[in-house]
């Protein structure tokens, strides 16, 4: 005797997994979209613009000569965008930065966490869509992340301070996961492991890995003969 499948339990646990994932979807973008209220129509500090605007100038220099972030030439889907734009208006807040130096710390900050973003498509979706989080961020991801860092620098205080801005994205997305849970990143930072601080650990790494920056700090010692001439 031939069994039949049981077509109809199937389609009904397809409806079921359905309406679990729009469920889901729901409460992602709630959370997401009430975490971004909680910003607009603020004013970004140094700036004429408030936190919607696509483009942030410093109150300084002609429209054509003024430095800004154009949030429109941002990588990134809607819930990353909206998760970098908050953190990028907490650290001009935070730390009374000009709009030029909070630019840096945006490219820094797509420059070391957008390629494990993108590479696990966390945040990856549009309004109603299911998110993966970053909690699927790794301990070994960011130990990746820093040595990439390392090699890439030419001197050892750059090293530092990408190991510092790091620390501040990981900080901050840790402090909106308690709103947002797809932003909380649980993985450890090394020197979070290791009970070091960032510097301690920076060294540390650097020696462990026999690393040499290509270029020293400082300047360069006048040579005997350049200094004859100088006199």
């Amino acid at each position: 005797m031939i069994m039949k499948p049981a077509n109809g339990n199937v389609l009904a646990s397809l409806d079921q997994d359905k309406d679990e994932r729009e469920a889901l979807a729901a409460s992602q973008w709630k959370l997401i979209h009430a975490f971004e209220r909680g910003y607009l129509g603020k004013q970004v500090p140094n700036t004429s613009s408030n936190y919607e605007a696509e483009e942030w100038f410093d109150l300084n220099g002609s429209s054509r000569s003024r430095t800004g972030i154009k949030w429109s030439k941002v990588s990134g889907g809607p819930a990353l965008k909206i998760l970098a734009k908050a953190m990028t208006w907490d650290f001009i807040f935070d730390r009374s930065l000009e709009i030029s130096t909070a630019s840096l710390r945006l490219l820094s900050f797509q420059k070391m966490l957008l390629p494990v973003i993108e590479s696990k498509k966390l945040l990856a979706g549009n309004p109603g869509e299911v998110l993966l989080g970053l909690s699927h961020i790794t301990d070994d991801d960011l130990l990746v992340i820093l040595d990439q860092q390392m090699v890439s620098m030419p001197r050892e205080s750059q090293f530092l301070m990408q190991c510092m801005d790091l620390n501040g994205f990981v900080a901050y997305a840790r402090h909106y996961g308690e709103r947002v849970p797809e932003y909380l990143i649980r993985a450890q930072l090394p020197w979070q492991k290791s009970g070091e601080t960032i510097t301690a650990w920076a060294k540390r790494r650097i020696a462990d890995k026999k690393f040499i920056f290509p270029s020293t700090e400082g300047y360069e010692p006048i040579s005997g003969e350049t200094a004859q001439h100088l006199v």
